[in-house]
């Protein structure tokens, strides 16, 4: 409660990402040779702002793939379907509920349904995914921070 309040009265902007969410550092490093090409071929595409050719690469890479891969390339595909805007959210929550399916706690894929639901303004979903992530990484001042946020928003919806 301390922490909370403490971060209320700051008056802070949006508070900076959670550590511990970058995707899985070794992830392609597992992949069969063909996903990692897909995979290379998809983050070029984004970097060219292609976003729906990156989506289709990544999940072209998640299906080659299996085990924290295939995680990986799912939570990428939803990145890249979230930037394609709320016409791919369905798309974007499918991928990521493949990811969490296969693996609960991937720090990365919660962080990224949060940013999916606050996105599609359903701010009690992202709360859910947001003290999920909380749970298990209970030290990071920063997903305190998006709780307190995203809180007052489904406050202010009731």
């Amino acid at each position: 409660e301390r922490r909370a309040a403490r971060l209320m009265l700051s008056g802070a902007a949006a508070p900076p990402p959670p550590t511990g969410t970058a995707p899985h550092a070794g992830a392609e490093d597992e992949m069969p040779a063909a996903a990692a090409a897909d995979a290379s071929a998809a983050r070029e595409a984004l970097s060219a702002d292609q976003a729906e050719s990156a989506a289709e690469l990544f999940e072209r890479a998640a299906r080659a793939s299996g085990g924290w891969a295939a995680a990986a390339m799912q939570l990428r595909r939803a990145q890249s379907l979230r930037r394609l805007g709320a016409a791919r959210f369905d798309a974007a929550e499918a991928a990521l509920g493949t990811a969490l399916r296969a693996y609960p706690n991937y720090s990365a894929a919660l962080l990224e349904r949060a940013l999916l639901m606050m996105d599609a303004w359903r701010p009690d979903e992202a709360l859910s995914s947001l003290e999920r992530l909380d749970s298990l990484q209970r030290d990071d001042e920063a997903i305190l921070g998006w709780l307190v946020r995203w809180g007052d928003v489904g406050r202010c919806g009731e």
